[in-house]
């Protein structure tokens, strides 16, 4: 993911990959799977705009994040 992070050039592109990592966080049943989207969330350079992204997501991500191993990516 840090290989990948720096190729996204526009801050549209990163808004973009925010929004389906929220929405993947929150449909998502799989633990692991739960764990790795939140990792690759936590990673981001995060705008204003990414972080609207996030509190408008936030209903279903908070959900996920009373797992510990989750909320560790976000401390």
């Amino acid at each position: 993911m840090k290989n990948i992070l720096p190729l996204l050039e526009k801050d549209k592109y990163s808004e973009s990959l925010v929004a389906k990592l929220c929405e993947r966080i929150s449909i998502s049943l799989k633990i692991l799977e739960i764990k790795n989207t939140a990792y690759c969330l936590a990673e981001m350079n995060l705008n204003e705009k990414c972080l609207r992204k996030i509190i408008e997501n936030f209903e279903g991500i908070r959900m996920k994040l009373e797992n510990p191993d989750v909320a560790q990516h976000f401390k």
